[in-house]
């Protein structure tokens, strides 16, 4: 069963590396885990990355390159086991606030 309302926070254009802990799950040794972002549970993903396993946890790492805009968004996590059955273990929201590290500042001259 997936755990609801892992919601983080982050500012765009930054480096964040989120950890999961499965309660449930010993060891992960074997299995693959896929993190999704998208708008909406409905939405199409805009981003979607392969996560590390260590033991009983997967963590995801948001680079800078991976342009995500201000707003709020939809994220789950996908762990499929060595019998490629795949089962959601994490869902929730992110909100990433604008940055002005990424807008350009006019230059008085």
């Amino acid at each position: 069963m997936a755990i609801k309302d892992q919601n983080f926070e982050m500012w765009a254009g930054d480096y964040k590396k989120i950890t999961f802990v499965m309660q449930d799950i010993e060891d992960l040794a074997g299995s693959s885990v896929k993190w999704i972002m998208a708008q909406s549970a409905k939405s199409e993903p805009l981003l979607i990355k392969d996560c590390t396993v260590n033991k009983n946890e997967f963590t995801v790492e948001i680079l800078p390159t991976d342009i995500i805009t201000a707003g709020t968004y939809y994220h789950e996590a996908v762990v499929t086991d060595t019998e490629a059955n795949p089962v959601t273990v994490a869902i929730g929201k992110v909100i990433v606030n604008p940055s002005l590290k990424n807008e350009e500042v006019p230059v008085d001259g």
